[in-house]
């Protein structure tokens, strides 16, 4: 079943209980206050557990030696931490003595101590009455039968607890004003119109009939000047009521100061009266000093018999309880505020075992066994309230006695109109004897009516403070202490907080905490919520507790996430600071660190998450005694690092993160945890790839990871010592390719990651030819290569796999192959193809062209390209010989090469013999003298003619004629001047010649001779 929206429930995770709320009997189920009172007749000291209408409620016997003493006449409750108890200190009119009860929590008290005894020697001697302690435990009381105030101090070298004498506060004061009773005293926790919080506050009444009622006030400073050795006073430092200034009927018996509401809103004083009055009073300041003012006739009619009047507050609603003594039996009276003036609001009476009831004290303090709180038992001071349960290593250990004290403040003076203006206030200011603490403006009054109320509780505690090794749990219910007036409630978990200090004022104090205020010096509350519905804290038994505040979000520095980051500084602190075994302290730490990693990178998940784990850690310690021993200052460290790690992870998980609030701590079963992404690890290489014998740098970064631990990499044995979840870490010279492995863990589990460094060798270049060495013109080939080592490889910049083509190619080329690795180290190797023209044959012939039949001619010949050249198919040399050749024949000459094939031809022709066919001469005979005979002059001419065959040319001799050159067929003249021969001779181009003759004869034709 879920709470409230306002029920807290800590987890208190120091020494011992946590007691946040209004002390109650343990069998109430409510809150309520202590009613204690004593008998003049008869001395039985007594519990009134509950009034009824008209009697005769219950109470409860706390003594059995009353017939020892004379008549008890007033009375206090005091909290004894040496002994763990709430004791009853009371004065003893007749026998001028002070004596304290040391109850055993419920039962017969266990021991009667006599503080002081007066003596005739002692001014302070007489009948005492008007018993009051302040915040110390000093003890003042005035004497009724002479005007004197006194004061028994606090001693810590006295058995008794207190100073062997008292000191007189003022001997002269009342002597100036008239003759007076002093009926009782007043220490201020609540300051009011004319005194403040720790002044001392007398009421004196007539002897007589005449009226000289006396209200006076000693401030606090003044009281201390007399403790200090200064001396009684001359007089009190103000006279609120002086003689004659009392108006009202009847002598004033009793007096107590009334909380502020709606009709003052300061603190005023009540006043019972013997005629039966119970009045409401404030003061005025004036030219002359103060006067009363009637605020209201607070109870009327009640009869005569009235005495002691103290005011009481139970669940935020104040009563006035009142001791009436009549017939030897009497009563003790609870009054609700009236309506109206006048108006009595009887609640209940009293009157089982009343008897001249005298001496009356009200508190909000009690102890119960400390025992009773082990787990599966349950102890409850304050009715439901703060039932307290203690769990962990308490096997026998537990003792003592839980005690607590509260104070309420019914507004926060902080708070204007729902806005607090974040200042700091110190709690003496409030309550005075809960120590010098300081509430932080960073938390605020928020709870009841005025909605800025809260309540302070001062806790202690014996036989639990010094065993590490215990939680203890306890609820509580703000709505019970300070309950809002409907339909407002009271603020919710998580805004809601119980706020924790140490006693500065205990001895010894209780140390470890780590907030103190930077400019008084003094110690803060610290917000120590960790749970909702189930909210909680932490703390050892001398604590101050603050309930009803809510975090006052305007003044945390850096927000929610500047708030997480001062508990999780503190926590820090608390860890480093207390008494821990230095192993265990390190582990901590260490676990800690990534939770602060988290919360800088707002990973506020995670941080949640490894808070859990941090305290799953703590919890799981096979020894909290051994390895978190503590000391005086902190006892219990391993408590109050699980309550500020739960603390801590309410501020993550909730105000961060708006996750539902967790109903327990350490959390239930039912609770959601945090959700935190497994490690994100990026891990790297820079560069990724090297040359032989260089080295790399690895470096990572995570996310969500809280721890990284290298994996061994084989021949590099210093990332081994590799963890962090962050770095870079060098290598060694690598001459082969390395993995280099990281593992790590985070609140959402383990991830692991690799990085490969791969050692790249230069490029080699196995190969580089073209398909063909050698194109023709316009020709392609493909360029192959190989290399060893997987470069890229390109040639003339023009990447491609092995078997590129060239393209058609016009002139021969040179190529490039460039090899790179991906370091950009290269390796080249060239080679060329040649482009190859056709055979060019520039000269191809047969010496002789001609030649006669079986003759032989040479055939030479030359090339321009460098072809292979051949010879009618047969291969040869320029130049070679036809051999003997009968008939004309073409040689073909073929040159080839890549670039094609060239071929010419030659003719040697072979020339026939030359053949005259004929010579002669016309005429064959020539008359030498036929010009004499009358003959023309031709007639002594001849023609010679000729033909021939094959021949080129010819040639003539003879009869003085020498002719060559001459056509193979022909004819010419010649003279004839004897009888001639000629011979023709024809050659052919070959020079094969062949001949004929033809003869011409002189003959005188006329025979005369002449």
């Amino acid at each position: 079943m879920r709470n409230s929206p306002s029920r807290l429930t800590m987890v208190l995770t120091r020494a011992t209980v946590v007691l946040a709320g209004l002390l109650a009997a343990a069998t109430a189920n409510a809150e309520f206050v202590r009613v204690t009172a004593a008998n003049s007749i008869g001395n039985l000291i007594y519990d009134a557990t509950s009034f009824a209408a008209g009697g005769p409620g219950t109470t409860s016997p706390l003594n059995t030696d009353g017939a020892s003493h004379g008549s008890y006449s007033s009375l206090v409750q005091l909290a004894s931490l040496a002994t763990g108890t709430v004791d009853i200190v009371v004065t003893d009119a007749q026998n001028g003595q002070i004596i304290r009860y040391t109850p055993a929590v419920g039962a017969t008290p266990a021991s009667v101590t006599r503080v002081w005894s007066g003596t005739s020697a002692s001014p302070c001697n007489g009948t005492l009455d008007g018993l009051s302690a302040d915040a110390a435990g000093d003890l003042y009381f005035v004497l009724r039968n002479k005007p004197t105030v006194c004061v028994l101090p606090v001693s810590a070298n006295s058995a008794t607890g207190y100073a062997n004498q008292p000191l007189v506060v003022d001997v002269n004061g009342y002597s100036s004003l008239g003759a007076a009773y002093l009926r009782e005293t007043t220490v201020a926790t609540t300051a009011g119109s004319g005194w403040a919080i720790g002044d001392l506050l007398v009421l004196g009444s007539s002897k007589n009939s005449s009226n000289k009622t006396l209200v006076f006030v000693y401030k606090a400073a003044s009281l201390q000047s007399v403790m200090n050795g200064a001396g009684a006073r001359n007089g009190p430092d103000i006279a609120l009521i002086s003689p004659g200034q009392f108006t009202w009927a009847g002598n004033p018996v009793g007096m107590d100061i009334w909380p502020a509401d709606a009709l003052a809103n300061t603190p005023t004083l009540l006043i019972t009266t013997t005629a039966g009055q119970v009045l409401r009073l404030d003061f005025t300041s004036g030219t002359y000093g103060y006067a009363p003012r009637l605020v209201q006739v607070f109870a009327d009619s009640l009869g005569s018999g009235l005495s002691k009047v103290k005011e009481g507050l139970q669940l935020g609603i104040p009563y006035a309880f009142v001791t009436q003594a009549g017939g030897g039996n009497g009563q003790i009276l609870q009054l609700g505020a009236p309506g109206s003036s006048g108006t009595t609001n009887l609640i209940g009476i009293a009157t089982q075992g009343v008897q001249s009831p005298n001496a009356l004290a009200v508190s909000r303090q009690a102890a119960l066994p400390a025992s009773s709180c082990v787990f599966p038992g349950t102890c409850d001071l304050s009715g439901g309230v703060l039932p307290h349960t203690i769990t962990g290593s308490t096997t026998g250990q537990i003792s003592g006695n839980i005690l607590e004290t509260s104070c309420v403040v019914l507004a926060d003076p902080r708070v204007t109109n729902g806005v607090c203006d974040g200042t700091n206030l110190n709690v003496a200011s409030l309550c005075p004897g809960f120590g010098n603490e300081i509430i932080p403006g960073t938390m605020c009054g928020s709870a009841g009516a005025s909605r800025s109320g809260f309540a302070l509780l001062r806790t202690m505690t014996t036989g639990v403070d010094n065993i590490p090794g215990i939680l203890v749990n306890t609820a509580e219910d703000v709505d019970r202490i300070l309950p809002a007036t409907p339909p407002t409630m009271n603020p919710p978990c998580p805004s809601a907080v119980l706020a924790w200090v140490p006693r500065s004022d205990a001895v010894p104090s209780e140390g470890t905490i780590v907030e103190v205020d930077p400019q008084t010096g003094l110690q803060q509350l610290v917000d120590m919520t960790t749970f909702c519905d189930a909210s909680g804290g932490s703390n050892r038994g001398l604590s101050i507790w603050g309930v009803g505040l809510r975090l006052n979000l305007n003044a945390l520095n850096g927000g929610l996430a500047g708030f997480a980051q001062t508990k999780y500084n503190n926590l820090y602190a608390t860890v480093t600071g207390a008494n821990i075994n230095p192993a265990t302290v390190a582990a901590l730490q260490a676990a800690l660190t990534p939770v602060n990693a988290y919360m800088a990178s707002g990973d506020y998940a995670c941080a949640a998450a490894q808070v859990l784990s941090v305290d799953a850690q703590v919890a799981r310690d096979a020894n909290p005694a051994g390895n978190y021993p503590g000391n005086g200052a902190n006892p219990n460290p391993w408590g109050e690092i699980r309550g500020r790690l739960g603390n801590l992870y309410l501020t993550l998980n909730t105000r961060l993160l708006g996750n539902p609030p967790n109903f327990a701590w350490p959390l239930a079963s039912t609770d959601a945890r945090p959700t935190c992404a497994p490690p994100a690890v990026t891990l790297k290489a820079t560069p990724a790839s090297i040359a032989p014998a260089a080295s790399t740098t690895i470096s990572w970064s995570t996310q969500h990871a809280t721890s990284c631990q290298a994996i061994p990499a084989p021949g590099d044995a210093g990332w081994s010592n590799v963890h962090g979840t962050s770095g870079s870490y060098s290598t060694v010279a690598l001459s082969a390719n390395a993995s280099y492995a990281l593992s790590c863990t985070g609140a959402g589990g383990t991830t692991p990651a690799t990085v490969t460094v791969t050692v790249v060798p230069p490029p080699s270049i196995v190969s580089f030819r073209p398909g063909a060495s050698s194109v023709p013109v316009g020709g392609s080939t493909t360029l192959n290569w190989s290399e060893g080592t997987g470069a890229s490889c390109a040639v003339n910049g023009l990447p491609g796999p092995s078997g590129v083509s060239t393209g058609p190619l016009l002139a021969t080329t040179s190529y490039t192959l460039r090899c790179t690795n991906s370091l950009n180290t290269s390796a080249t190797a060239t080679t060329t193809v040649t482009v190859v023209p056709r055979p060019s044959i520039t000269a191809f012939a047969v010496t002789p062209s001609s030649i006669p039949a079986g003759g032989s001619a040479t055939l030479t010949w030359s090339e321009s390209t460098g072809a292979t050249c051949a010879l009618n198919g047969i291969s040869g040399a320029s130049g070679v010989s036809t051999g003997p050749v009968s008939a004309t024949t073409t040689y073909t000459l073929t040159c080839t090469s890549v670039g094609g094939a060239t071929s010419a031809t030659t003719t040697l022709t072979v020339a026939p013999a030359p053949t005259i066919t004929s010579f002669k001469a016309n005429p064959s005979n020539v008359d030498p003298d036929c010009v004499d005979d009358g003959q023309p002059s031709s007639c002594s001419y001849t023609t010679l003619s000729w033909t021939s065959t094959n021949a080129t040319s010819c040639a003539i001799v003879g009869g003085g004629l020498n002719r060559t050159g001459l056509p193979a067929s022909g004819s010419l003249s010649n003279k004839i001047t004897a009888t001639t021969t000629f011979a023709l001779g024809c050659s052919s181009s070959v020079n094969v010649t062949t001949s004929a003759t033809t003869t011409v004869t002189y003959l005188d034709l006329d025979d005369t001779g002449d």
